[in-house]
């Protein structure tokens, strides 16, 4: 059926993704897992009530960089030729007391295209609930992953426990 109602109107591509997408996401809400979400979404948040603004509402989810940050008071674009905000990072709101930092980054900074970096760093012990795990030195492991025989151990002994 999905696919007979994009054939029948290729040109609401964006509103089967926004839906089949919805469709995801709660099924994996159901299940009990808090989400992170970002990318172009090429719409602007909010413009409307439908689309992404409605599958924030629907799920509960906040635009981390404006939360942190407010709207930009300047016109501001994430998309080289554009005017508007179209990428944005969409979390649960019980995933914000473990945001550090969070922005977009200048256009062309270290990453070739029209769209402009974002980043987000996390406290991981809030984030996870525990300190991180401290890894032993480079002389004390036993592979290396440099040697392919230490590679080939690894990656059989991964296969028969995952067995």
């Amino acid at each position: 059926l999905l696919l007979k109602q994009r054939r029948a109107n290729p040109e609401k591509v964006h509103r089967h993704f926004i839906r089949d997408l919805k469709q995801f996401l709660k099924t994996r809400r159901a299940q009990g897992e808090q989400m992170m979400l970002q990318g172009d979404f090429n719409e602007v948040i909010g413009v409307t009530s439908d689309g992404m603004a409605s599958l924030c509402r629907q799920l509960d989810l906040v635009d981390v960089i404006h939360h942190f940050h407010g709207k930009p008071e300047a016109a501001f674009s994430t998309y080289i030729d554009g005017v508007e905000i179209l990428d944005c990072m969409l979390m649960d709101r019980s995933l914000l007391p473990a945001v550090v930092a969070c922005g977009y980054i200048p256009f062309l900074a270290g990453i070739h295209g029209d769209h402009r970096g974002m980043f987000i760093a996390f406290n991981t012990s809030v984030l996870f609930g525990a300190e991180d795990t401290r890894l032993a030195p480079m002389s004390r492991r036993r592979l290396k992953s440099t040697n392919p025989h230490h590679v080939k151990a690894y990656i059989e002994a991964k296969y028969d426990y995952l067995v």
